[in-house]
């Protein structure tokens, strides 16, 4: 069987989860808890660790990086988790260039 390897920057993977409406509380040691939604978890039973930027479900099993946990819970395959990051990187880039030309245009209208 063939690997597929991924050359796309991932994102940090509480940022990602946030933005995918996961949400996360802090336990102030790098470490961040919440319901799995892989498996429908009501117990808290999710850990995610900020220096290692992997997620680990203690009630499903399930863990690893965020192209793994973005995998499960859209059910793509890895190259789709790849076009998925590169798409929202490009969402980012756009909206960044647009916030600076409005910033621009704001500084030129003070003037």
């Amino acid at each position: 069987m063939k690997r597929f390897t991924c050359n796309v920057a991932l994102p940090e993977m509480v940022a990602q989860m946030e933005r995918e409406g996961i949400q996360l509380i802090s336990s102030g040691s790098g470490k961040h808890f919440g319901n799995c939604p892989l498996c429908g978890d009501t117990e808290t039973s999710m850990t995610v660790n900020d220096e290692r930027q992997v997620f680990d479900c203690s009630l499903c099993g399930k863990g690893g990086k965020i192209n793994t946990f973005i995998k499960h819970l859209k059910d793509m395959t890895h190259a789709q988790v790849a076009n998925y990051f590169e798409r929202q990187k490009a969402i980012d880039l756009a909206r960044e260039i647009q916030e600076a030309r409005k910033r621009a245009l704001l500084d030129t209208e003070v003037i």
